[in-house]
């Protein structure tokens, strides 16, 4: 593996799936490797910048793995300062509501297809982006777990500025997406269905999952950048293998992040925005299993 080939050169590692999935453990897991950031859900960044109420101390969204609220996260204020001297905030609030939520895959297609002036300039500015954090952290390659597939649409038209993407799409089983899912909503219950976690609920959870499923298998594998499936199961059970064949794929050395898997050592978990809760342990460990 040749872990400067792609030293100067500005790179995104773009992880999509569905949430529950690990992402954020992999996302983490990837940026402890030199010269890369791990930024978890980016796509959050716009949102929670331009919020005008106090953060929530519940939610994940609004505070940084650093424990500071993203706002005034050293990071990431200084991140944001950057791209508005680039960048107008109010403009690319707009674009970023109709390219970039969850309803937003259609609109990014098209964009992308006619070649739409919105769009073009909605690239452009997220290219701005991420040589903003580039530039605030020296790193070079940037992971983003933001794991919507309009964002992947956005990603891969970085290229024409030079920019190289790489996606991974990590899968969990039906049965463990849920059940995680109703742990998460109403963790003191060991029943499928409770008052918190309804019927009507799991259904919702279901097609949610059918759909980003089929949605990140397709956009991954069209899209004209390198792809790569990873499986949750395989993540928890055989992680060092995991990171390995990842490594070779996105040319990262990981091997001093292998090293500190197979002793149960600490990783850091840097600066993330939202993602799994998981992220605000001073701490975080992912244990090789048998």
């Amino acid at each position: 593996m040749d872990s400067k080939a792609h030293v100067g050169k500005l790179r995104v590692i773009y992880i999509m799936g569905t949430g529950r999935s690990g992402s954020t453990i992999l996302d983490m897991a990837l940026g402890s490797t030199p010269g890369s950031v791990s930024t978890g859900e980016l796509v959050s960044l716009e949102m929670v910048m331009n919020e005008t109420n106090e953060p929530d101390e519940r939610s994940a969204k609004e505070f940084c793995s650093c424990e500071s609220p993203v706002r005034s996260c050293t990071l990431w204020s200084t991140v944001w300062q950057e791209f508005s001297k680039k960048c107008s905030v109010e403009e690319y609030r707009r674009s970023h509501f109709l390219y970039e939520r969850g309803w937003s895959p259609p609109f990014a297609f098209i964009g992308r297809f006619l070649r739409l002036k919105s769009f073009t300039r909605h690239v452009e500015m997220t290219n701005h982006l991420l040589s903003s954090i580039s530039t605030a952290t020296g790193s070079k390659t940037i992971i983003d777990s933001s794991k919507l597939t309009s964002r992947a649409v956005v990603y891969v038209e970085l290229q024409r500025y030079g920019v190289e993407v790489l996606f991974i799409n990590i899968v969990r089983d039906l049965d463990g997406y849920i059940e995680s899912w109703r742990r998460k909503r109403d963790p003191g219950n060991l029943q499928a269905i409770s008052p918190k976690y309804t019927f009507t609920r799991q259904v919702w959870d279901t097609l949610n999952w059918i759909c980003a499923t089929a949605l990140s298998t397709v956009v991954g594998r069209v899209l004209r950048a390198p792809y790569t499936l990873v499986r949750f199961k395989e993540l928890m059970s055989r992680p060092t293998g995991v990171i390995s064949r990842l490594s070779g794929f996105a040319s990262l050395d990981a091997s001093d992040v292998c090293q500190k898997i197979a002793k149960g050592n600490a990783l850091s978990p840097g600066h993330v925005i939202a993602g799994n809760r998981a992220k605000f342990s001073p701490i975080i460990k992912i244990m090789e299993t048998s």
